[in-house]
């Protein structure tokens, strides 16, 4: 026993040795990495988040920098080229980049797909003088691309139709037909549809019956694919037209109306086609595009230069099929090719329950190599024969024992998990029970893709939808909101920064109601959701908005009163009081002074009298208007004569400050109008134009027929006004009125009332006017031939 104790004793000393070792270096290296600065990457990205491809390339991505020695910070950019087809506001993004990162260094550029590459290399020397950049995803890359551009290196995606192709035909040998769908309306469709067109087809037509659906609506495709025999297969290469008419739908939604359409199966070439119900192919993956652009990142990083990693020109691809698909066309997984993956496929015992397994194996494992080891080396010791026996005997046993307790054990932990999956099971049908059932909308949201995971018969019937056409949209389907603004709030949910949110839904009968959210972060097999609960209160709103309006209301009436008051106590008293001066000085020098004097004295007396006749009729129209008093008598009237009506009253008052009041275009014009409104408005105006005009000025009053309206222009070459004044003109609760050429004082009511008069006849005013450049007061009415119901105000 000696020899083996002194080996083991030697052996523990060597293993404490090894692991001081390994900490010393482990704290070092730690202390390195701590002390370094961040290595910045650009990630410019072609499409938008949520776009399956480029999500795959940004995870293969930062999967890939985990392994660098430094700390990394990884910088996205999205150019959102999918969306928005015309990529001339892309100078503007170049711009923004420009301004971002011009005091940033950065180490290294990563782009993908063509786009970003096209971006990237227009607007390097502006953006991103001398960084390197590594291309990813790029189509059909050929070296005369990058020939004379330095510090650039990447990865070619050089789609492999044929492997695809011939896959599936090994799997269905007695195919007679192809169906090969493409579009050639955007530049990499084009190439593909090229590709098709010039090698697939006449590869193929010998052997077999081609069809091409090449440039077609989603509806066509549907029809045409719904119709195919058994011996045909589908292979899709292109989007249908529909997509660059409307990019509201998803990409994926298109392949996937196009799959579950076609009564055979459908292949495709790309990973982000997968899970949409087609049933495979030897497809790209953007995770292996942006794992091998970030390798070549990291070799730049070490010190490389980009010029000297040649572009890897060999595109990875992987077998992948659906395991839903397969059930669907009876495709068994025994006559898959090698080496292929099955998604979509549930789980087995083993998947369930592999972790406990492999720890019982590895137990298990370990103890028959201590056994095997401790057996081995006491034959090396030369432990005499008859101690050696007795050892092992004594080692069988406790062998046995330790079997029998590790056997028992086993079971132990077998029922253990038995009995937690049995629990888990209760609480998923207790969860069930209680979410299907319950009366309040309910739902289970994925906030990455916007997909209703789960939802209640609640739901359902809320929306008016069957529990599977709901589970089929997608939250940006039924809510108002932008994605934007959508995406942004439910961020908010899962930080639980928020909990509560009103929004706006859309039901299938295309009816709009405002709900309230309250949205909870949780964690349901394995994904991480918002669980949310919704309660409609349309109703609630509509009466808090009324009672909104209705206190808004009563605010302005009660602005309204204390306005009138206000002028009542001002405005009226001193034209009155400049009255009752003036009679009695006349009275009490009547017979003292000259009929001259006397006749100015009246003469003050009728102007003050007149004025404040006009501000008395002015406050009633006002008041009338605000408290919806006026009554509007709609008859067909000649408009030309009430202005010339208008300007022969008027024309006196002008005169006494010498200004030309004309008429242009004194001809017939008819309209659907009050008369009495009308004069009001026409009165208003000129006397506001004479009033602002200097002496020796001119006005020109003229009617225009435009379509349905006739169009009134009161033209004065006055004083105009600043931009500040135009802008309050028209507000009823802000006193604008002004001192005329001639000191003419008013209350600022007069434009208010024309407002209001020409809003209620079912036309609209305005002023164009420049401070010393004079004023043009303009409004329209409707045209005889087109009469238009008065507004009720």
């Amino acid at each position: 026993m000696k020899p083996l104790f002194f080996l083991k004793n030697q052996l523990k000393h060597r293993v404490v040795f090894l692991l001081c070792i390994l900490v010393e270096m482990s704290i070092f290296i730690s202390s390195v990495q701590a002390n370094s600065p961040p290595r910045r990457v650009l990630f410019i990205n072609s499409y938008h988040r949520g776009f399956q491809w480029s999500d795959g390339i940004e995870e293969g991505i930062r999967e890939t920098l985990k392994s660098f020695h430094q700390p990394t910070d990884l910088f996205v950019e999205y150019l959102d080229t999918h969306r928005f087809s015309d990529l001339n506001y892309l100078f503007s993004v170049a711009e923004m980049f420009t301004s971002k990162y011009n005091k940033m260094p950065l180490d290294a550029i990563i782009v993908s797909d063509n786009p970003a590459f096209d971006f990237a290399v227009k607007y390097r020397e502006k953006v991103f003088p001398n960084t390197p950049i590594v291309f990813c995803g790029y189509n059909s890359f050929r070296p005369e691309i990058i020939q004379g551009m330095k510090n650039i290196t990447g990865v070619n995606e050089e789609v492999d139709f044929t492997g695809t192709i011939n896959m599936a035909l090994s799997i269905s040998p007695k195919i007679q037909k192809m169906v090969f769908v493409t579009s050639d309306y955007y530049s990499t469709g084009k190439m593909i549809q090229d590709t098709v067109e010039k090698t697939l087809i006449p590869a193929y037509q010998h052997r077999f019956q081609i069809l091409q659906l090449k440039n077609l609506h989603l509806s066509e495709i549907r029809t045409k694919l719904s119709t195919l025999t058994p011996d045909t297969l589908v292979f899709l290469f292109g989007l249908p037209v529909d997509y660059l008419l409307n990019k509201s739908m998803k990409v994926e939604e298109y392949y996937r109306q196009q799959a579950l359409a076609s009564s055979v199966p459908t292949y495709s070439f790309w990973d982000f086609i997968l899970n949409t119900g087609i049933l495979g192919g030897d497809v790209l993956t953007g995770q292996d595009q942006g794992k091998l652009a970030a390798e070549l990142a990291l070799k730049i990083l070490n010190g490389t230069p980009a010029d000297q990693l040649p572009v890897i020109m060999t595109t990875p691809t992987k077998k992948i099929f659906d395991f839903n698909a397969m059930q669907r066309f009876g495709i068994s997984e025994n006559i898959l090719p090698e080496h292929r993956i099955v998604i979509n496929k549930p789980d087995s015992f083993y998947q369930r329950y592999k972790t406990y397994l492999w720890v019982i194996i590895g137990t298990i494992a370990s103890l028959v190599i201590i056994l095997a080891l401790l057996f081995f080396y006491s034959r090396r010791l030369g432990i005499h024969l008859q101690l050696e026996t007795k050892e092992r005997k004594r080692a069988e046993e406790a062998l046995r024992l330790h079997y029998e307790e590790l056997e028992q054990t086993i079971l132990e932990r077998t029922a253990e998990i038995q009995r937690a999956n049995q629990a888990l099971q209760e609480q998923e049908a207790l969860f069930h029970g209680m979410f299907d059932s319950h009366s309040a909308v309910m739902f289970l949201l994925n906030p990455e893709s916007g997909n209703f995971i789960e939802a209640n018969q609640s739901a359902a019937n809320y929306y008016g939808y069957t529990p599977e056409e709901l589970k089929a949209l997608t939250i940006y389907d039924i809510n108002q909101a932008t994605r934007e603004e959508l995406n942004q709030e439910m961020e908010q949910a899962q930080l639980e920064k928020r909990d509560y949110f009103l929004f706006r839904h859309r039901l299938a009968n295309g009816e709009i109601r405002d709900v309230e959210v309250y949205a909870t972060p949780i964690v349901w097999q394995r994904q991480h959701l918002l669980f949310s609960i919704e309660h409609d209160v349309t109703e609630r709103k509509r009466i808090h908005d009324a009672l909104k309006t209705r206190e808004q209301e009563l605010n302005e009436l009660n602005v309204t009163k204390n306005r009138l008051f206000s002028i009542i106590a001002h405005d009226l008293r001193n034209p009155f009081n400049a009255i009752l001066s003036f009679s009695e000085y006349l009275l009490e020098n009547l017979s003292a002074s000259t009929l001259q004097e006397s006749k100015e004295l009246i003469k003050d007396i009728h102007l003050t009298a007149n004025n404040t006749f006009k501000l008395l009729n002015n406050l009633l129209d006002w008041a009338r208007t605000q408290t919806n008093q006026v009554k509007i008598s709609l008859e067909k009237i000649d408009v030309s004569l009430n202005i010339k009506e208008i300007i022969t009253d008027l024309t006196p008052i002008a005169l006494n400050k010498n200004i030309m009041l004309s008429y242009l275009n004194p001809t017939e014009v008819f309209s659907y109008t009050d008369q009495n409104m009308l004069n009001t408005i026409l009165r208003n105006l000129i006397s506001n134009s004479i009033k602002y005009t200097e002496i020796g000025g001119k006005i020109e009053v003229s009617t225009q027929p435009k379509d349905q309206y006739i169009e009134f222009s009161v033209v004065d070459n006055g004083i105009g006004m600043t931009e500040g004044i135009k802008n309050q003109l028209f507000i009823s609760n802000v006193n604008q009125s002004t001192y005329g050429t001639y000191k003419e004082k008013g209350t600022g009511l007069g434009l208010v009332i024309c407002r209001d008069f020409v809003k209620k006849l079912g036309g609209h005013i305005w002023v164009e006017s420049e401070l010393h450049k004079g004023s043009a007061f303009k409004f329209t009415l409707p045209i005889a031939s087109h009469p238009v119901k008065p507004v009720i105000m």
